[in-house]
C-alpha cells in the first residue's frame, strides 16, 4: 500500500471517530498522520488529499469550536449563572431576569 492511500485511509479513519466525537482517538492518530505526511515524496500527492485534508479541517475545527462551548458552560456553572440563563427560539443564549427582591403587597 502506497503512502498516499494509507493517508487515504487513515483520514477517512480520522473523519469517523470526528463524526462519532471520539476525540481522544483522533488524537492517537496525529503521529501517524504526520509520519505518513512526511513520507509524501512530492506536491502532487497532496493534490490527491487535499480535499480529506480540508473536510478533516472544517470537522476539526467544529470539534474544538463544541469543546470551547462545554467549557463556557462549566465555567458559567460554576460560577453561579446557569440558573439565570434559558435558550430562546433561534437557539441563541439569554439571562433571565430574575428579581433579587421580593415585594410585599398588603
Amino acid at each position: 500500500m502506497s503512502v498516499v492511500e494509507e493517508l487515504c485511509d487513515l483520514l477517512d479513519q480520522e473523519r469517523k471517530l470526528l463524526l462519532a466525537g471520539d476525540v481522544s482517538e483522533v488524537a492517537r492518530l496525529a503521529d501517524l498522520k504526520v509520519r505518513l505526511l512526511g513520507g509524501l515524496k512530492d506536491a502532487g500527492d497532496l493534490t490527491v488529499l487535499r480535499s480529506k485534508l480540508d473536510r478533516n479541517a472544517v470537522l476539526l475545527g467544529a470539534a474544538a469550536k463544541a469543546i470551547r462551548a462545554a467549557l463556557d458552560q462549566i465555567a458559567d456553572a460554576r460560577a453561579g449563572g446557569a440558573g439565570r440563563r434559558t435558550y430562546g427560539p433561534d437557539g441563541s443564549r439569554a439571562d433571565l431576569c430574575i428579581a433579587t427582591r421580593l415585594e410585599h403587597r398588603a
